[in-house]
């Protein structure tokens, strides 16, 4: 090859060479992405972090897991109150985030105001229990805990007020227990201070009317009876007929008297046309069920007691008596579910977090 031509086809490739060097190839940057940048969930709940593009494998962790954790699929589950940051990373190291906000939904918020129950309420704990009661205008309390110018104080603030009224059982801490425990059935299951009574004994009966008549004395509304299952456990007509002679005495005193459980007995009034005693009917954990005691555990309750607890309720609502309802959870989704139920049906409902009632 001449010279000339050497260098001709040289100048040619220097050319070209020089294009490229003047234009380079630029690798394209990473678009990895996550579908979005800030969530927030409620305690328990959970969601999933989508990448966008095509990215088949990346990695997932959480930088605080106490509040939030998140597993190989980017399903990030909520744990407790407080903020945490999900990361992403790609086999490039590529980094994204999302920060996750926690926050705990009280059940609470979803009472009405109409109707509370604050069993568990003293002169302890009054103090700090008064502004919960104070939302309330129906509360259900234990009378036999105070005075009658703290119930005059209730209801001149316009609160109507329900007495608890235990008939079906005896608790070894009232005044009157050593006088009657020769009536004790057996013990009470997840109460360990409390025993089914025999309510055929005439004397049982007469006390638990004299209570009534003191109660109405310290001018309580009414009475919410509890523990008329004693005639579920002991069905006998004699445990009936003791149930009867009870309404049949508070009477006297007051006509407004909500039956609390006690299904059984509930439903042989209905069937014996004697739905003149009582005035309403309250049945607890119809959407809800108690897992613990001790700890204040809860679940959904089993779809076969539901529906059997709506049909109840529903019979009781078509007998002309008023329904309420108290649900124990933890479960936001839980108590609304239950609340849409009762506003469809105009009962009333009252959710707590604590078997306390406090």
């Amino acid at each position: 090859m001449k010279k000339k031509e050497k260098i001709y086809i040289l100048s040619i490739l220097i050319v070209i060479l020089s294009v490229f060097v003047s234009f380079p190839v630029h690798a394209k940057k990473s678009s990895l992405k996550l579908n979005k940048s800030k969530i927030t969930l409620y305690t328990g709940k959970s969601t999933t972090l989508k990448v966008k593009g095509k990215y088949k494998k990346v990695k997932w962790s959480s930088n605080n897991k106490k509040v939030a954790t998140v597993n190989k699929k980017g399903r990030v589950t909520a744990k407790k109150p407080g903020k945490a940051v999900i990361i992403c990373r790609d086999k490039k190291k590529h980094v994204c985030k999302c920060v996750v906000v926690v926050k705990k939904k009280n059940v609470s918020e979803l009472n009405n105001g109409n109707y509370g129950v604050f069993l568990g309420v003293n002169k302890g704990n009054l103090k700090a229990s008064k502004k919960k009661i104070d939302k309330y205008k129906i509360i259900v309390i234990d009378a036999q805990e105070f005075s009658k110018e703290q119930i005059s104080n209730w209801k001149s603030e316009g609160h109507i007020v329900y007495s608890y009224l235990n008939v079906g059982s005896i608790e070894t801490y009232r005044s009157y227990y050593k006088e009657y425990k020769h009536l004790a059935l057996k013990s009470y299951d997840n109460w360990p201070d409390e025993y089914w009574i025999d309510v055929s004994d005439a004397s049982w009966q007469s006390k638990i009317i004299d209570i009534g008549k003191s109660l109405t004395k310290k001018g309580v509304d009414g009475f919410f009876i509890d523990n008329t299952d004693v005639y579920y456990q002991y069905h006998k007509t004699s445990i009936y007929k003791g149930l009867e002679n009870i309404l049949l005495g508070l009477e006297e005193y007051t006509s407004n008297i909500i039956i609390n459980g006690g299904d059984t007995f509930v439903e042989e009034l209905i069937d014996n046309g004697k739905t003149d005693l009582i005035s309403g009917v309250n049945q607890e954990s119809v959407f809800s069920k108690i897992v613990d005691y001790e700890q204040n555990r809860f679940k959904a309750q089993s779809k076969e007691t539901t529906k059997y607890y709506q049909s109840y309720l529903k019979q009781c609502k078509n007998a002309g008596l008023d329904v309420y309802i108290i649900e124990y959870t933890k479960d936001y989704d839980i108590g609304k579910k239950a609340k849409r139920y009762c506003d469809q049906n105009n009962y009333e409902i009252y959710i707590t977090d604590s078997i306390d009632l406090d």
